[in-house]
């Protein structure tokens, strides 16, 4: 084991730390035991099936798996904040870490395997689809969840600080470790992943100060961060500068547009913060088609090079949107029973 992949496994401790501390005392650590053993059972699935069908090579799906944890931690806090039980959680983290990510990481490769023209190829540097889109769009349908008034409480912005800085850092670092080597390309990723953030954050901002929403400084900053990076990762080597300021910039802009949307007011917050992300997150996806190196279309002029992405990102965006349904219905149904037996 080398340096660069300790690096890789600090980076998802140290987000998957800072989930566990935006969770506040509420559920407790040993309430994630669901989402830890789910995360694990997505690295297996994943790399075992990847590897007995030639998908990709064992370091590029270990690269991509490492951070499934921390994003399984992700949805369970998210779960909690819908008030599911803990029962319900179980099913939801598992059906995200054990069904749809594998299937979102492995089904795009096999795509691309079936066919190796221009046409099929696809940039997904960071595993943006199966980490961030699927955890995203597997979210959206929280709004048929009665949502519990103060299940997880308001965190402290100095508590709040700690966890984009854990957050930030563990996910520039899990980026770093995925090229591999100490190589040139080290120093565009590490610009990439401050760059873009920082712009959306700015982006965000923007749009705040448009509509009068009003929404502090901290969660501004959170909501930035975020949207930055789940936009950056499919292109973090392949997209350098200027675009990285752009694409953080448009990815900024397009969250905050849609958490702020009136037409979402009813929604619930866990399921505008998905959508936002789940826009955040097609902008990032779209974009090493259309301003990577040689690949885009602003270099290749090859309009077809948006095809597949398109496609890829519509798919597992509707199959987690399929696979978390019957969860998120069961739920209700449960908390329904629940509310009528009192």
């Amino acid at each position: 084991m080398n340096g660069i992949t300790v690096l890789g496994g600090l980076g998802a401790l140290s987000a998957s730390i800072a989930i566990v501390l935006l969770a506040g005392r509420d559920p407790g650590v040993r309430a994630f035991r669901g989402a830890l053993l789910s995360g694990l059972g997505a690295g297996v699935i994943t790399v075992s099936l990847g590897l007995a069908f030639e998908l990709s090579d064992l370091t590029y799906l270990l690269g991509v798996v490492m951070f499934a944890v921390p994003v399984a931690l992700l949805v369970e806090l998210a779960a909690i904040a819908a008030g599911a039980d803990r029962l319900s959680r179980w099913v939801l983290v598992a059906t995200w870490g054990l069904v749809v990510f594998p299937v979102s990481v492995l089904v795009p490769l096999g795509v691309a395997a079936a066919c190796p023209g221009p046409e099929c190829a696809f940039e997904d540097f960071g595993g943006g689809l199966p980490l961030f889109v699927s955890a995203a769009a597997f979210l959206v349908l929280t709004w048929v969840s009665p949502v519990v008034p103060g299940a997880l409480r308001g965190q402290s912005p100095a508590r709040l600080a700690l966890v984009l800085v854990l957050t930030g850092v563990g996910f520039l670092a899990w980026l770093v470790h995925l090229e591999g080597a100490w190589d040139a390309y080290v120093w565009r990723i590490v610009a990439a992943g401050t760059l873009a953030p920082l712009a959306s954050i700015a982006g965000w901002l923007v749009v705040d100060r448009l509509r009068g929403s009003g929404m502090p400084a901290v969660r501004i900053l959170a909501g930035g961060v975020a949207a930055g990076m789940v936009a950056i990762a499919p292109g973090a080597v392949s997209v350098h500068f200027p675009w990285t300021i752009i694409v953080g910039l448009l990815a900024g802009v397009t969250a905050a547009v849609v958490h702020s949307s009136r037409a979402l007011a009813e929604a619930g917050e866990v399921a505008r913060w998905a959508l936002a992300m789940l826009g955040a997150s097609a902008i990032g996806f779209l974009a090493p088609p259309i301003s990577g190196d040689a690949v885009g279309i602003v270099f290749s002029a090859r309009i077809a090079a948006l095809s597949m992405p398109i496609l890829l990102f519509l798919g597992v965006s509707v199959f987690a949107i399929i696979a978390s349904t019957p969860a998120w219905l069961l739920l209700r149904r449960h908390a329904m029973s629940l509310t009528g037996s009192r």
